[in-house]
């Protein structure tokens, strides 16, 4: 519970977007979250360490379902590649009617140096 936050949408900055409350089927003092997010940790050897974040919510900028494991950075020197402020590579699992996957990796081009 420590690391969960709860939410609910509310009208856009400009206006154009309802917020939840302004559907007339919502009470006005409606309290009931349209967002969550938690981190869940696993108590044994195997998963020590390792968090397990959960997103959902309501009215969120795409409608996406997925599962996004993102592996660990390597351990200092255990690089090919000497560059501090790689993203970590993950692999993202996309739940939809039709299965979707895709691998991300960010490796540098020849000569050890990333775009700018």
């Amino acid at each position: 519970i420590s690391e969960t936050v709860l939410g609910q949408f509310t009208k856009s900055v400009d206006g154009q977007l309802p917020g939840y409350t302004d559907d007339d089927t919502v009470p006005k003092d409606s309290k009931t979250p349209t967002f969550c997010t938690c981190v869940l940790w696993i108590n044994n050897e195997r998963w020590s360490g390792v968090p397990f974040i959960f997103k959902a919510g309501k009215a969120l900028e795409s409608k996406t379902t997925e599962v996004r494991v993102q592996l660990r950075e390597a351990p200092a020197g255990a690089s090919f590649f000497h560059e501090p402020n790689l993203t970590p590579n993950e692999l993202v699992i996309l739940v939809r009617s039709e299965e979707t996957n895709k691998a991300s990796f960010e490796i540098p081009p020849l000569g050890n140096s990333l775009p700018v």
